[in-house]
C-alpha cells in the first residue's frame, strides 16, 4: 500500500524487515521534499551523475529517461528513479534560479503567467496588476530597459492616465488612432486634445500657445468675425457683398452678424488671395455652430458639426486646386456660429484675433471708401480733375462708384458728369467732373466705393 499524495510505501501491520519499506519512505521523502532540480531542459541523463541529482526530465527523452517527461528524475545508489509530480508541487531550478509550479500536467514559473498580482493592494480583473507604492522602479540589466503598452489595433487605445483622486486630469499615448496624443481634463469626463503628433510626418499640431494662437496671420480668412463692415451693410437679405470680404452666393442669402456672431440662412463665400494652401492638409473651423454647417474648400465639401467651442472640418487638397482658393459656408436653416478660421494643419487652433486696424488694413486690399474734394473757383462748362486717393494698394486696378456728392452751398448745384479712370493699384481713383454753373468758391466732394474683389 501507498499513501495518497506522495505515494510512499506504507509499512503493513505483519509485514517483516520493516525497516526496509522504512527507508524506502525516507528515500522518496528526500528526493522529492523540499524539491531543487539541476534543470528542465535535458533529454538524456548527465554522464556522471551525483549520488542524489534531481532534474525535470525534458520532453522528447531517450534512453533510460524516455518515456518519463515531465518527471522528477532521481540519481539514487546508481540508478534513476523516477516521481510523477502533481498539480501544486514545487521545484526549485538551480540552473535558471527560479520556481517552478506543476499547474495542468506542465511546470510553470510560479512568477510567469498571474492572472493579478496585487503589491500592498488588491488586484482584480481590470487592474490586474495594483501596486500602492511611494515610488515604482523600472531598472536597466546592464545596458537598456524598454517599457512596452501593446494595443490590438489602431482604433483601440494605447496610453498612459495620469490621475488625481482616481480622477483624470491627463493622457497620453495612441488614443483612438496612432498618432501621439495629450490629453486634459477638469472633471475627468471631457478631455481636450491639447498637443498631437502625426505617427508619419512627425508634424506636431498644438491647440495653443501661451492660451492664445500659436503665430501672426495664420487664419487665411480675413474679417472671420463680420465686424468690418465699410459697405454699411444692415443685415438681412444680401445679394452680392455685404460684410467686408463676404458674398452672398447664388440668388442671395440672409446673413446678419451681431457681436462677431454670424446668422445665415443660404450660403456666403470668401475667396482667399494666392492662399498657399494647395497641396496641403487644412482645417475650416468656427466656433459652437448652432446646426451643422456645410463648407465647402476648392472643390471639396465637408460638414462642420453643431456643437460648443471649436468645430471643424478639414481637407487634404489636392496640387490641381486654385491657388486662389474659394470658402463657401451653407445653412439650410437658420444657423449661428462665429470666428471662421482656415488654416495649415490637420486640427483647429484657437481663433487668430489681429488687432482692428490690420483686419480693417487687410479688408481694404479688396474694398475701401475713398473720398475725392475739390475747393476752388469752377466755371460753367469747365472740367476739372481730383484724386480719390487709397490707403492700401488694391489686389488689381479697382472698379469705382460714386455714393454720395457733397456740394458746399457756394457750389454749383448741379454737376454735368463725372468719369473715373482706375489711374492704378496703389495711388487712387482718378476723377473728371464737368461744372453746369460758375461760382468763385466752391467745395465739392465725393464718397466713392473702389471694389477690387473677385
Amino acid at each position: 500500500m501507498e499513501s495518497r499524495n506522495l505515494n510512499l510505501p506504507l509499512l503493513m501491520p505483519s509485514q517483516a524487515q520493516k525497516h526496509v519499506t522504512h527507508n524506502e519512505a525516507l528515500t522518496a521523502l528526500d528526493a522529492i521534499v523540499q524539491l531543487a532540480v539541476a534543470d528542465r531542459n535535458r533529454t538524456s541523463p548527465p554522464g556522471s551523475p551525483a549520488d542524489g541529482a534531481r532534474h525535470i526530465v525534458a520532453s522528447g527523452a531517450t534512453g533510460e529517461w524516455a518515456g518519463h517527461a515531465g518527471q522528477i528524475a532521481c540519481f539514487l545508489d546508481g540508478g534513476w528513479r523516477f516521481f510523477v509530480p502533481r498539480d501544486g508541487w514545487l521545484a526549485w531550478l538551480t540552473d535558471e534560479a527560479k520556481l517552478m509550479v506543476r499547474k495542468g500536467g506542465a511546470w510553470q514559473s510560479v512568477v510567469e503567467n498571474f492572472l493579478s498580482l496585487g503589491v500592498n493592494a488588491t488586484a482584480d480583473t481590470t487592474n490586474r496588476l495594483a501596486i500602492v507604492s511611494a515610488a515604482s522602479l523600472f531598472s536597466h540589466e546592464g545596458s537598456d530597459h524598454q517599457l512596452t503598452i501593446n494595443k490590438a489595433n489602431a482604433g483601440a487605445r494605447a496610453t498612459l492616465m495620469l490621475q488625481a483622486a482616481y480622477s483624470g486630469r491627463a493622457e497620453i499615448g495612441l488614443i483612438g488612432n496612432n498618432d501621439l496624443l495629450f490629453k486634459v481634463s477638469a472633471d475627468g469626463s471631457t478631455f481636450v486634445e491639447a498637443v498631437r503628433i502625426n505617427n508619419a510626418t512627425g508634424d506636431t499640431c498644438l491647440r495653443s500657445l501661451n492660451s492664445g494662437p500659436l503665430g501672426g496671420l495664420r487664419n487665411a480668412i480675413i474679417n472671420g468675425r463680420g465686424t468690418i463692415n465699410q459697405r454699411g451693410f444692415a443685415g438681412g437679405a444680401l445679394t452680392g457683398y455685404g460684410y467686408d470680404r463676404w458674398k452672398a452666393e447664388g440668388t442671395g442669402c440672409s446673413v446678419t452678424v451681431a457681436a462677431g456672431r454670424f446668422s445665415l440662412i443660404g450660403a456666403i463665400s470668401q475667396t482667399i488671395e494666392k492662399s498657399g494652401l494647395t497641396g496641403s492638409v487644412v482645417t475650416v473651423s468656427v466656433d459652437s455652430p448652432s446646426r451643422n454647417l456645410t463648407v465647402t474648400l476648392g472643390t471639396q465639401t465637408g460638414t462642420i458639426p453643431s456643437g460648443t467651442g471649436r468645430r471643424h472640418a478639414t481637407f487634404t487638397l489636392g496640387s490641381a486646386e486654385a491657388d486662389d482658393l474659394k470658402l463657401t459656408i451653407s445653412a439650410g436653416l437658420e444657423t449661428t456660429f462665429a470666428d471662421v478660421q482656415v488654416e495649415h494643419g490637420p486640427w483647429p487652433t484657437p481663433f487668430e484675433t489681429r488687432p482692428a486696424a490690420l483686419e480693417e488694413m487687410l479688408c481694404r486690399r479688396y474694398f475701401e471708401v475713398a473720398y475725392a474734394l475739390f475747393s476752388g473757383a469752377v466755371v460753367s462748362g469747365s472740367g476739372f480733375r481730383t484724386i480719390a486717393p487709397y490707403t492700401v494698394a488694391k489686389r488689381v486696378v479697382p472698379t469705382t462708384t460714386i455714393q454720395e456728392i457733397e456740394l458746399s452751398l457756394n457750389a454749383p448745384t448741379t454737376v454735368s458728369s463725372y468719369t473715373f479712370s482706375g489711374f492704378g493699384r496703389i495711388t487712387g481713383a482718378h476723377v473728371y467732373f464737368v461744372s453746369s454753373a460758375t461760382s468763385a468758391s466752391a467745395n465739392v466732394q465725393l464718397k466713392i466705393f473702389a471694389s477690387a474683389e473677385f
